[in-house]
Parts: structure tokens; sequence; C-alpha cells
């Protein structure tokens, strides 16, 4: 007896964007990134943002709840150094002129 298996790729990309538990994972891999690249001003600022909005989200799923608390706290490290270093450099750069 052969039984035929649904390898559609869409199918997987559907359950990959509405599983809950990506959110917390990408929340908290967004906000790593944000950190570790948190003293270049401006680049840090997409990540840290994405990192609060999706581990918010992941609380509220609570779905790894974990996760997506380390993601929060990481993007608003993340930000916080990112505003930091931003207006070091307008500083720096207004005391040059």
């Amino acid at each position: 007896m052969v039984t035929e298996k649904n390898t559609s790729s869409t199918s997987n990309l559907s359950d990959s964007v509405t599983n809950p538990r990506g959110v917390a994972v990408a929340s908290l891999a967004a906000g790593i990134v944000a950190v570790i690249v948190s003293w270049i001003p401006f680049i840090a600022l997409p990540f840290a943002i994405g990192a609060i909005i999706m581990g918010v989200i992941g609380i509220k799923k609570k779905v790894n709840i974990g996760w997506a608390i380390g993601g929060l706290t990481t993007g608003t490290i993340g930000l916080l150094v990112c505003i930091v270093s931003t207006a070091l450099l307008f500083t720096t750069i207004a005391r040059l002129n």
C-alpha cells in the first residue's frame, strides 16, 4: 500500500508563518543582532524595534514566553545603546563644527 505524502513547500511556509513559537524565536534573534550592532548608529534601530514588537506579540500569544521576554529585553537594550551611540555621534559632530 502506497500513501502519498504532501511535500508542498507552500504548506510548510504557511505553517511557519502562523506558528506563534516562530515569533518568539525571531524576537530573540533580532534582539541579539540589535545588541551586537547597537554601537553603530542607526543600524540596530530596525532590529531593536522588530525585536520589541515581536517580543510583545510572543508574550501575548503565551507560547515560548521565555524566548519572547529574552527578545523584548535584548531589543530594549539594543535600542537604548543605539540611542546613546547616536546621541554621542551627533554631540561629537557638533563639537567638531
